[in-house]
């Protein structure tokens, strides 16, 4: 088996991990199909202890153990805990690679009480494209010192999305319309001028990117290619020129729409009502430029960066859409959503389960969720739902009676097809408003008393930056959480199928980090 650390760097190590200051345990996450680089890792880790005698290992599985791993604050693997026995140590991410690994471990001074110096010639801390002290690191009880370790050189092993060299990585593109995305071989970006690069934690799989892909040339003049994923976070991997109010390792959450940030609606935050956005050409990441579905994506601007303070990143990602979007919708409505009234929910999938929530940490009304699919109405109740009801002939009557013949004030249809919308007017009450979110392409043939009166018919898009910072204010509190299926990048295809099935409850993540 080929070792990690060579034999000057275990003459270098010697004094280092013979003596730390405590005796110091690496608690390293894995899964149980481990990836290539969980793989390295933990060979790497044994080899240190070997070398140590008061450096011990512990192998812990993310999901078997993921109260643990909350308490370390791992989210994704490979990744490992640097712990003293009085767990006063540090906590970082990604230790696969060739980097200074002495300084983590031991926060040894040499014999004269200073820290020991690089020697010329050793590896220094990984560049932005390789791994290191992972985004989000943090140190407690301790400065860092210098002494190299100097690992093997290796690149990441296929599936994880970065190339020999760490200059490129794969991407899942949309090339063409009305064809299939595809992996493609795309270079790092080097963020300019305002701009940030983003280690990309999470990215949700959202149903309108199915639409997306249907929809022929010409329905949205976005440039080809593009990388899929408008739902992201991650932490910041390196500033451009200018920015400021941010430092490698932040959390954040991207905000999905991109406007011009100048005209009036952007400086409101609501950069989904861009003035100028016809001619941007691209709605966002994701969405006409290039978004999450890779290791890295480049964001224009800092405004555009949310921070996330204590948030799980990968369960975090749909609260920037599957979150904000209904949000959007039912804030503006509040007022209509008083103590004794009604909402009906139409759709309990991605963005109805949040809008459930949502409802119940807002509002006093009553949630009624509706679905064709039984284990989505299991679902709704479990996060909230006063009744659950099974859409078909008989739905509207049988809100009607929940609703004591009154029907809902509000209606929110996260489907969008003729039936769903025949459906929401149907049980709508007067000054009322029926909110339409889903892309199904339906149709609602209007006309006079087609709805009741003063009652609206709405299309919400998003929101604003500042009702996202409220989201994952809920979020933070414990009131909403998106209920996800985690995937790997290599398995982003599947995930939509599984869309398209119907077989994903909750919201589909994709991790980017774990290949």
């Amino acid at each position: 088996m080929t070792q990690f650390i060579d034999a000057h760097a275990r003459e270098e190590l010697a004094p280092v991990l013979g003596a730390p200051p405590r005796p110091v345990r690496l608690v390293m996450f894995t899964q149980e199909h481990a990836c290539g680089p969980c793989r390295e890792q933990r060979q790497l880790l044994e080899e240190l202890a070997e070398l140590s005698g008061k450096l011990t290992v512990e192998v812990h599985d993310l999901v078997a153990d993921a109260g643990l791993a909350r308490t370390y604050r791992v989210s994704r693997v490979p990744a490992t805990a640097v712990v003293t026995d009085d767990d006063h140590g540090i906590r970082f991410v990604g230790v696969t690679l060739g980097y200074e690994f002495a300084s983590l471990i031991g926060l040894a001074p040499t014999a004269a009480g200073k820290p020991a110096q690089r020697p010329p010639g050793a590896e220094p801390w990984a560049s932005h494209r390789r791994s290191g002290p992972g985004p989000g690191s943090h140190v407690r009880g301790g400065t860092l010192g210098s002494t190299a370790v100097r690992a093997t050189r290796r690149s990441w092993q296929a599936g994880s999305g970065m190339t020999d060299e760490g200059a490129g990585m794969r991407a899942y593109q949309m090339t063409g319309w009305q064809r299939p995305p595809e992996f493609r071989d795309v270079e790092v970006p080097e963020p300019g001028p305002g701009q940030v690069l983003i280690k990309v934690a999470g990215a949700g799989a959202c149903h309108s990117d199915l639409h997306l892909m249907e929809w022929p040339e010409g329905a949205f003049d976005f440039p080809l290619p593009f990388t899929l994923g408008h739902e992201n976070t991650g932490w910041v991997e390196k500033l451009g020129a200018g920015v400021e109010g941010w430092a490698a390792g932040d959390a954040v959450a991207v905000y999905g729409p991109w406007g011009c940030g100048r005209c009036r609606a952007c400086r409101l935050s609501e950069e989904n009502f861009c003035e100028n956005a016809a001619q941007l050409g691209a709605l966002g990441g994701g969405l006409g430029r290039d978004g999450g579905f890779a290791p890295f994506m480049l964001v224009p601007a800092g405004r555009l960066l949310v921070p996330l303070g204590d948030l799980d990143p990968v369960e975090a990602a749909p609260l920037t859409d599957a979150g904000l979007t209904p949000y959007h919708a039912i804030k503006r409505n509040l007022s209509k959503l008083v103590p004794g009234s009604a909402v009906v929910v139409i759709g309990v999938g991605g963005l109805g389960h949040m809008a459930v929530q949502i409802l119940r940490a807002v509002s006093a009304a009553q949630v009624i969720a509706v679905d064709v699919d039984e284990r989505k109405l299991v679902l709704a109740r479990e996060v909230g739902a006063d009744e659950a009801v099974r859409s078909g002939d008989e739905a509207a009557a049988q809100i009607r009676d929940l609703t004591r013949g009154l029907g809902a004030a509000v209606v929110l249809d996260f489907v969008g097809t003729d039936t769903t919308m025949t459906l929401a007017a149907a049980v709508a009450r007067p000054d009322g408003e029926v909110t339409v979110v889903g892309l199904a392409g339906g149709a609602f043939g209007f006309r006079f008393g087609a709805l009741p009166f003063d009652c609206a018919i709405t299309v919400p898009y998003w929101g604003s930056a500042v009702e996202l910072m409220e989201v994952l204010a809920l979020a933070s509190r414990g009131k909403i959480r998106a209920h996800i299926q985690r995937f790997p990048l290599s398995q982003v295809a599947d995930v939509y199928q599984q869309l398209r099935d119907g077989k994903i409850d909750g919201r589909a993540v994709i991790t980017p980090q774990e290949g």
